[in-house]
């Protein structure tokens, strides 16, 4: 695992993870309700009325105005025209075309400038009534609130590419595979020579909004991948589960977070590993090991880890990565906990969390995923 730091932290150093998770709960409550506020006719209506009464007044000019102003600017320059406005006079008569045109262009603007006057004034009233009708409305006055509110500013700032929250029990909403990557390829699902357990469908499990993955001792049939030999049958002494992303995530800057809980155990794998579709690049956005769960990129791609041993394994945490083009940060709870460096340039990750057995001599083991969230963060 290369060169393995330990951080020797206390638990009363991290943020709780059930003050994380309402916190977000609220913040995305209340850009659901603005989102639905915003949908809403009268809201519609305030905003048009706003521009008029409560900020910056809009135009009432027309294309025909406009047209009209345009026209006689031009005739203005006309050398006919203008020695018949310098003689201050408004007498066309015997006058050239171009002044007799300039002159009735003039009568025809100020009577549609006349006419936009009168129709301004016998609605402005009616509207000004109605804007202030609404300002007292508990719609607006909500509306007026959120859309003000600091914590909604990042929305502004960070596009949620994905927010899994396994609402629906045993439904996985076509965006995951209970089956490992390239299992076309076996006939089926498949293990690595090292491991202990076969993958089955039936080990993950959605219910009450936490998808399961179990690590069950039971004998079952499958594959090994042998680089040598290919896909070999094998009898395993252990079934677990994978729950794998069917589509890579891709962004310049990308923040991939997981509410997690799992018992660290000698023997037992609890892992979300990202992986580049291109270059092959993985990352460990968490992986568990004897006593504690550590940080970052796996044997074979460079880099060291980062342990943290002290966690109530008996508790949800948030884990937490951040991925630039050169950059990897990792959090716990918020709180970072490891950086690195790295080259991963128009990367497409691929998501994968898994419980493996790595000895037979291990117990029963569960990964609980509570939520995942994709980010692409824009700043």
């Amino acid at each position: 695992m290369g060169f393995l730091f330990t951080l020797k932290y206390k638990l009363g150093m991290f943020p709780n993870y059930e003050k994380i998770s309402t916190e977000w709960n609220q913040i995305l409550e209340k850009k659901r309700t603005l989102d639905s506020l915003k949908d809403s006719d009268l809201i519609k209506e305030y905003i048009q009325l706003k521009k008029q009464f409560g900020g910056t007044v809009v135009s009432t000019q027309n294309s025909e105005t406009a047209n009209l102003e345009q026209e006689l600017k031009k005739l203005a320059k006309n050398k006919k025209v203008k020695k018949f406005l310098a003689l201050g006079t408004e007498n066309i008569d015997d006058q050239p075309f171009e002044v007799i045109h300039y002159m009735e262009l003039k009568a025809t603007l100020e009577n549609v400038q006349k006419q936009a006057a009168e129709q301004t004034s016998d609605t402005a009233g009616v509207d000004k009534n109605k804007y202030q009708q609404l300002l007292v409305s508990p719609e607006v006055k909500k509306y007026e609130t959120l859309v003000t509110d600091p914590t909604l500013d990042y929305f502004n700032s960070n596009n949620i590419l994905l927010e899994e929250s396994f609402e629906k029990n045993n439904d996985f909403n076509g965006s995951w595979a209970l089956d490992p990557q390239y299992s076309e390829f076996s006939g089926g699902s498949y293990s690595q020579q090292d491991d202990f357990h076969c993958y089955c469908t039936d080990n993950v499990k959605v219910l009450n909004g936490i998808c399961d993955i179990a690590l069950v001792k039971q004998q079952s049939q499958s594959k090994i991948w042998s680089p040598v030999m290919g896909f070999v049958p094998k009898t395993f002494d252990f079934t677990s589960g994978i729950l794998r992303s069917k589509n890579a995530v891709q962004a310049s800057k990308i923040s991939i977070e997981v509410a997690a809980q799992f018992k660290p155990t000698n023997g037992i794998v609890h892992a979300l590993v990202l992986k580049d579709k291109k270059s092959g690049q993985m990352i460990d956005l968490f992986r568990s090991g004897k006593k504690g769960v550590g940080f970052g990129i796996p044997d074979g791609n460079g880099g060291k880890y980062t342990s943290l041993t002290c966690l109530d394994f008996g508790k949800k945490h948030v884990y937490r990565v951040d991925i630039t083009s050169s950059q990897v940060v990792w959090y716990m709870n918020n709180q970072e906990v490891a950086r690195q460096n790295i080259s991963a340039s128009n990367a497409e990750w691929d998501m994968t969390a898994l419980v493996a057995a790595k000895s037979q001599n291990v117990p029963a083991s569960n990964l609980k995923l509570d939520w995942v969230r994709v980010v692409d963060r824009l700043v």
